[in-house]
């Protein structure tokens, strides 16, 4: 949260920015003692060039004995490290923020009113899987910011579970279900951008610059020679909010993708977003299930077009407001919608052939001319059954009240 999740808080806290000293000598004692918690504690790598931090950030996975699980981890944690104030966060994983007393400082009078804080910010881990794609998702700072906007045009997502391959057709209404995933390996991640990993994930970034000469190792890394637009304006409406707080991400957006254009970098797009999914689909082994995911969304709106189009389009409104004209065409459509999307036979009319091609899909045309064709008929089916449908109800109700006078 970059030090400010107690800033904004009832009663807040000030959690100044740590100079390097002051967050190396922290991060150490707090990782000694929550080693006696959790085996695993680990910090994602810092971004480039930085003098002062707004905040210690820890992963932890596989408890001890001595950890509390579950809604209780979190306490016990603060509790451990002496935290004066802790605020949990929401989601699956126990995760939050505690604040804990500056170090003391004999030069520093600190005041009541003026006591300084460090934030530290926990979250446990699944597993020890989970926290090393945590690592790798979160280190060096902004570089996943940089990476994923590249990466996005050819239909690649990378979030906190792993690297996911997106469907197009999808995508739009459904972002969630649009996605198939890849890989949550790291390795097998950058082996995909064709990216190296050693001598790169050991140790922070010298500068800003360097981060920037790695990220442009991405093998789609790609810059328009000719910039219809700024470049921040194709952004996507996440990515340009980031801007306003990422000054990193900015300095990308702003200076070194123009820099890259000006020089002719990276003129050239070597691949299309369907030759990466392709090459998805081979070494992920994932083309079966984006089909099937593609085909049943297709299916599913083709269905609903049928239904609001086709079918409620094709047939007019009624003729008046009187109550059988109303009831005549909620029974026409109704019915319609049993034979065509639900292959009921029970009214007596089917279609003269199968209104599906073989790969399952509607052959629309035939699904209009079937309408044109047997509307009147579906019609007079349809209202002849409401009507002996409510003839039975009325006689079984006749009966009922039979039974229980006698």
């Amino acid at each position: 949260m970059g030090g400010s999740a107690f800033s904004s808080v009832v009663n807040p806290l000030l959690t100044p920015r740590m100079p390097k000293e002051v967050y190396e000598a922290i991060k150490s004692q707090c990782e000694v003692i929550l080693r006696t918690l959790y085996s695993c504690v680990e910090s994602p790598l810092e971004g480039p060039g930085k003098t002062d931090f707004g905040d210690i950030d820890f992963l932890l996975a596989s408890p001890k004995p001595e950890a509390s699980r579950g809604a209780y981890a979190i306490q016990t944690i603060s509790k451990a490290l002496g935290a004066e104030r802790s605020i949990t966060a929401g989601g699956n994983e126990p995760a939050g923020s505690l604040a804990i007393p500056w170090p003391a400082d004999e030069k520093d009078v600190n005041k009541e009113s003026e006591k300084k804080y460090i934030q530290i910010d926990v979250r446990v881990c699944d597993t020890e899987h989970r926290l090393r794609w945590m690592l790798f998702k979160h280190g060096h700072g902004d570089l996943w910011n940089l990476l994923g906007s590249t990466i996005r045009g050819y239909g690649l997502t990378v979030d906190d579970s792993a690297l996911w391959l997106r469907v197009p057709e999808i995508e739009e209404s459904d972002r969630k279900r649009a996605r198939i995933f890849l890989s949550s390996d790291p390795a097998k991640v950058m082996e995909f951008l064709d990216m190296p990993m050693d001598g790169y994930w050991d140790k922070p970034f010298s500068r800003v610059e360097d981060m920037f000469d790695y990220a442009t190792r991405c093998r789609l890394m790609w810059v328009s020679p000719v910039a219809q637009e700024p470049d921040a304006k194709k952004l996507k409406a996440n990515d340009r909010r980031r801007m306003n707080y990422r000054p990193v991400f900015r300095k990308w957006v702003d200076e070194f993708l123009p820099e890259c254009r000006r020089l002719g970098k990276f003129p050239d797009r070597r691949y299309t977003r369907e030759q990466v999914t392709e090459e998805a689909f081979s070494v992920f082994g994932v083309e079966k299930e984006f089909n099937t995911r593609r085909k049943e969304f297709l299916l599913e709106r083709q269905r609903d077009f049928i239904w609001n189009t086709s079918i409620k389009g094709s047939v007019p409104e009624p003729k008046s407001t009187d109550h059988k004209d109303i009831l005549y065409r909620s029974c026409l459509v109704k019915a319609l919608k049993k034979i065509i999307l639900e292959d009921d036979t029970s009214f007596g009319i089917v279609p003269e052939k199968s209104l599906k091609n073989p790969d399952g899909e509607y052959n629309l045309e035939d699904v209009q001319a079937f309408i044109e064709k047997h509307q009147e008929d579906v019609g007079e089916a349809a209202i002849a059954r409401h009507h002996a449908q409510y003839a039975e109800a009325i006689e079984k109700k006749k009966k009922k009240a039979g039974k229980s006078s006698s």
